[in-house]
């Protein structure tokens, strides 16, 4: 391998490294930009959509009322599941929801809600039940 071809390769693979959003945390939720502060904005809503594109849950922070469903829509072309908790545990998991495809759940206990993709690790979103 040529010196000039080994600088472009080695340049490559620190720019891959270097990207954000890829790690994860402790919890085993990924690192995503714009995901960081605890800020909901808004009343609390109680029939919520969530739609799934892009790779992307949208939106991604919501605060809910306490008994809210919500309803995930998936407007990818490929699968997407809905999981709250971590890699160990999880409150509740949906099924490969395909394109075009939703998945409903009921929001009952206050608190802080985490949920994510378990195809995509990039995935994730977050609620505040009141």
């Amino acid at each position: 391998m040529t010196a000039a071809r080994l600088a472009g390769v080695a340049g490559a693979l620190a720019l891959v490294l270097a990207a954000p959003g890829c790690g994860s945390d402790e919890e085993g939720f990924a690192s995503v930009p714009g995901m960081g502060g605890k800020e909901f904005e808004g009343a609390p809503r109680s029939d919520v959509r969530i739609d799934m594109k892009d790779i992307r849950f949208g939106p991604r922070q919501v605060k809910l009322a306490r008994g809210a469903t919500v309803t995930w829509t998936n407007r990818d072309q490929v699968a997407h599941t809905v999981t709250e908790g971590n890699r160990v545990y999880n409150d509740f998991t949906s099924p490969d929801i395909g394109p075009g495809q939703t998945f409903r759940h009921t929001f009952r206990e206050p608190g802080e809600v985490r949920y994510r993709c378990t195809i995509h690790a990039n995935m994730e979103g977050e609620f505040r039940v009141e």
